[in-house]
Formats: C-alpha cells, sequence, structure tokens
C-alpha cells in the first residue's frame, strides 16, 4: 500500500481546504491566505508539550494546521461533539 493510501483519513498536503460559510454553503480556501490563526500550545495529559498546533474559524468551520503543516478543516459544531466525548466536557449535550 502507497504511503498517500494509508493516510487517505488524515490531513492533505495541499494548502487548499474546503469550508462551510455562515450561510451553509461549501466553498474552498488557501489556507496559506489565512492571516488569524490561532495558536495552541500547552502540555497534554501524557506529559507531552504541544507548541505547533494553529487554528483558524471561517464560518461554520475550524481549520487546523498541524506539526507537519498540514491543513484540515472541520465543521466547528463536529469538533465541539469530539472534543466532549473525547475529554468529557459536560457542556456538550449527548
Amino acid at each position: 500500500m502507497n504511503k498517500s493510501a494509508q493516510n487517505s483519513g488524515f490531513a492533505k498536503k495541499s494548502s487548499i481546504v474546503s469550508y462551510t460559510d455562515n450561510n451553509g454553503t461549501q466553498k474552498t480556501i488557501d489556507a496559506t491566505t489565512i492571516t488569524d490563526w490561532k495558536k495552541h500550545h500547552g502540555t497534554a495529559s501524557c506529559g507531552t508539550k504541544v507548541h505547533s498546533l494553529q487554528s483558524a474559524k471561517i464560518g461554520r468551520s475550524t481549520i487546523v494546521q498541524d506539526s507537519k503543516g498540514e491543513y484540515s478543516s472541520f465543521l466547528t459544531v463536529e469538533l465541539e461533539v469530539m472534543s466532549a466525548q473525547l475529554f468529557g466536557n459536560t457542556n456538550v449535550k449527548k
């Protein structure tokens, strides 16, 4: 199996990502043109220090840039539910 097939469920190398605007329309953007990135850093529960994760909210989506510089796009509400289920956020209804 080639490397791209193995990683098909992960972030793509392209900087072009799709997002959903506030009206629910799916669009694309070149993530390298985003200027208002929020940097995330801290120490995970296992003790690993994280310094290189960034996110930007655009419309109903959140674009994430990982430590390898790769981009992914998610609906913000999907990230909210995933976070609650993974980390126990009690503010989200199940």
